[in-house]
């Protein structure tokens, strides 16, 4: 299983999305963590446990959670953030800020601003070493195999068509049975990229488990929380977790968070593999238009 994350400024913003996620327990150590953030800073690892009613060890776990080697450096992490970037507590989340109880009128000028937190937020909570070593397996791939399910696809279609535009030889069909079919041809030359926000459904797992099964390595891409997709991956990038349910109008808002981190992978591979993309990406251009007028 990948641990999620690494070193960052946003591990407030993280702790924020875990949330969700946690239990009882965890979601005491979360809070206190959000609402304090300046007391914890200063206080030791005893202390914290103290003041909240718990253990160390359950303190101690749900640091390592977040990406931190222990207490000393979550501490450290939280100074750096509140220093360089000052934490206000009283912090909306998206599902508070943006509601079917708004107005149109407020919505229309929530909607830029809402996309701007969560696309801000995907770079906070994912560290430049793990776009890094996803950007390097992709280089590294012959083939690259892509499966999503639901709304998820819109960005797997996105990424497939971007790696295209660089030259990877790509495989994706959007029909969940072919898909899986699909797995099943890959072997360890080859990289599953696969994005599921929740990162739990069924075949997404069975897909998952058959690449282990053939030695193909796996790029999952789902929310800040644990998920069975994220203990099968190599590779894990993430999007901030919004919205517990599809009903509530911040669901809108995952998809920026999926093709922010597309958009940084394409980036990323491009400016990696040719001296001049540009002109790379207007060579393919070109061919494709030739093909195109038969």
């Amino acid at each position: 299983m990948v641990e999620m994350g690494g070193k960052m400024d946003g591990i407030l913003l993280k702790i924020e999305n875990m949330i969700l996620d946690c239990s009882e327990g965890e979601k005491k150590i979360a809070t206190f963590i959000l609402e304090n953030a300046e007391e914890v800073v200063n206080m030791s690892i005893y202390e914290f446990a103290d003041r909240i009613g718990t253990s160390t060890a359950s303190v101690s776990r749900f640091v390592k959670r977040v990406g931190m080697k222990n207490y000393g450096e979550l501490k450290n992490t939280l100074l750096k953030e509140i220093v360089l970037k000052g934490h206000v507590k009283e912090r909306l989340s998206i599902e508070e800020k943006i509601t079917w109880n708004n107005s149109y009128a407020d919505l229309k000028k929530q909607l830029v601003g809402n996309i701007n937190e969560v696309c801000n937020g995907v770079l906070q909570i994912n560290s430049d070493q793990q776009f890094d070593d996803v950007i390097e397996a992709i280089r590294k791939a012959n083939i690259l195999f892509f499966f999503a399910l639901g709304s998820s696809v819109l960005a797997a279609r996105d990424l497939q068509h971007k790696m295209m535009r660089l030259g990877k030889r790509c495989i994706f069909l959007e029909d969940a049975n072919y898909g899986l079919q699909n797995v099943i041809t890959a072997d360890e030359r080859d990289l599953l990229i696969i994005v599921s926000f929740d990162g739990s459904h069924g075949r997404i797992i069975e897909a998952a488990k058959q690449a282990k099964l053939r030695g193909v390595k796996l790029v999952s891409v789902t929310k800040v929380a644990s998920n069975r997709l994220m203990g099968l991956a190599d590779y894990c990038l993430y999007v901030p977790n919004i919205a517990a349910s599809d009903a509530s109008l911040s669901a809108l808002f995952r998809r920026y968070g999926q093709l922010t981190v597309v958009d940084m992978l394409y980036i990323g591979l491009a400016k990696r593999i040719y001296p001049d993309p540009a002109k790379a990406i207007e060579d393919y251009n070109e061919q494709v238009e030739k093909l195109t007028q038969y």
